[in-house]
């Protein structure tokens, strides 16, 4: 599957391109992609929960789902120092039980804990950005994803 936009449309609109690679990875479902795209989707994911929530919302929201796909995509991409961050908050997670949190309070409750606070505060001040890594990933990919039209 790929997004096809218009020639004229990309000439007009100079962030068409991002932003629409951007709604591609986001909303296409993981099991509809192809390998490069997945790539992309991944690290969307990682980042989007984790500069929203931190690493406890990635978590929560993503129960780990995938973990050894993001790692790779993490490679990939060339986000090693992201990489270094998920495998500890991973070590991290794995390491006692979890409930299920059910409410917003109960979010808001174990997020004051700061289980992960040092690793979230490693991870926004990573240079390159994730957000970056994956722009270049689409300069690189971007017969991948976007199918230029007349």
């Amino acid at each position: 599957m790929l997004i096809e936009l218009r020639k004229t449309d990309i000439e007009q609109n100079e962030y068409l391109i991002w932003n629409s690679y951007i709604h591609f990875i986001a909303t296409t479902p993981y099991e509809e992609l192809n390998d490069v795209q997945r790539v992309a989707h991944l690290c969307f994911w990682y980042d989007s929960e984790v500069q929203n929530g931190g690493h406890l919302q990635y978590f929560e929201n993503r129960r780990a789902l995938y973990i050894e796909e993001t790692l790779k995509s993490l490679s990939i991409v060339k986000g090693y120092e992201q990489k270094e961050i998920l495998q500890k908050a991973y070590k991290q997670y794995r390491s006692k039980f979890r409930t299920i949190i059910r409410t917003v309070q109960e979010f808001v409750n174990t997020a004051r804990e700061g289980e992960y606070e040092e690793l979230d505060n490693t991870y926004y001040n990573c240079q390159p950005r994730l957000i970056d890594l994956m722009n270049n990933y689409l300069q690189e990919n971007v017969k991948e994803f976007i199918k230029i039209i007349d």
